[in-house]
């Protein structure tokens, strides 16, 4: 049995019954304009007669009677561009096309470009970059300042640059000088130094900080240091900048290698020691930091077994001057020899 829904209350509103609106809106009537009442039932019966008469008298029938011709006099009202002719053709403002390409990623900003001109204004403005660059840049502990100064260079070139040197392994002097490292030694070293560092006995790793004027300060002792003018050494290439010397006491340590970290910090590492231009993890916190990570893996005694013999034999490395007759000239012969007898790490 079907049984029929309920037919909504009536509605007082301004004089008239509405069955639309729910019967527990009951709006109160404006004030009456000035000369004019509210309607009653008598004026809506007049109306309705009035209707009758009209669709009677066949007015709507004559083609000659409801042929209108459009008033001369008045302008014609602009047709309002359609999101299409924005968007597409590119007419008006381009704050809708701002809005879309929001939601594309950094790649398909770049391919939306080709489009049109249009396309490409919008796609390539500090506007839709800015925000771009920001968001980037917010997990990374280094950034170097020339992509930061949006006077000096574009925010969508600004991005892509700074991704690009991200992979940079090559520091500057004026960047070294400028980062604190906080170091630590290698197990590899040695009960000897791993007892005196702090970060092994569950402390805050050393601070080291090298100046312009060629020396270094650290926790453990003061030195020098040098950019390593080589195109190779322990086993990698690299432009200038790749390779590091430092030395305490006029004798040289092992070569350090650069590299870089996903969080865009350097690392600075010889086979025996490991800093970053970032805080280090307490040790344990962070395996991919620790001896067995990839990134101690990748300078090992093993990796550069020569320096490592020659700098505890007391022999000068390779392109060290020590002075005093210590800056012994070694041949080839002798590096093969000592790879030779050189059996597990130093």
């Amino acid at each position: 049995m079907c049984v029929a829904p309920p037919q909504p209350s009536p509605c007082i509103y301004q004089g008239r019954r509405d069955f639309r609106a729910p019967a527990y809106w009951e709006p109160v009537a404006p004030p009456a304009a000035p000369g004019f009442s509210p309607l009653t039932d008598t004026d809506e019966q007049e109306e309705e007669m009035d209707m009758e008469l009209f669709l009677s008298s066949g007015i709507l029938n004559d083609p000659d009677l409801m042929a209108c011709e459009p008033d001369a006099t008045r302008p014609a009202q602009p047709t309002p561009a359609s999101s299409v002719d924005v968007v597409v053709r590119g007419h008006g403002d381009s704050f809708m096309l701002h809005q879309i390409l929001s939601f594309l990623s950094a790649d398909e900003v770049v391919r939306v470009q080709l489009v049109s001109r249009f396309f490409r204004t919008a796609a390539s403005c500090d506007f839709q970059w800015h925000w771009r660059c920001e968001q980037l840049w917010s997990s990374k502990v280094y950034v170097p300042a020339q992509f930061q100064d949006r006077a000096k260079m574009r925010r969508c070139a600004a991005y892509w640059a700074s991704l690009r040197d991200a992979s940079r392994c090559a520091i500057r002097e004026d960047e070294l000088c400028s980062l604190v490292f906080h170091y630590r030694m290698k197990g590899w070293s040695g009960d000897s130094w791993t007892s005196q560092d702090p970060w092994w006995n569950g402390g805050s790793p050393g601070q080291r900080r090298f100046h312009r004027d060629g020396t270094m300060t650290s926790d453990m002792g003061d030195g020098r240091w040098r950019i390593l003018d080589v195109p190779e050494a322990c086993n990698r290439r690299g432009e200038r900048g790749s390779f590091l010397r430092v030395s305490k006491g006029g004798v040289e340590f092992p070569t350090i290698v650069v590299s870089r970290h996903s969080n865009w910090g350097w690392i600075l590492q010889n086979c025996w020691s490991f800093s970053a231009s970032f805080p280090l993890p307490p040790r344990g916190a962070d395996l991919e930091l620790e001896d067995s990570g990839p990134f101690c893996q990748e300078v090992t005694v093993g990796n550069c077994p020569v320096e490592a013999m020659l700098f505890n034999l007391g022999i000068a490395l390779p392109g060290e001057d020590r002075g005093g007759g210590r800056n012994q000239e070694i041949t080839p012969e002798f590096i093969q020899l000592m790879i030779r007898y050189h059996s597990g790490p130093v």
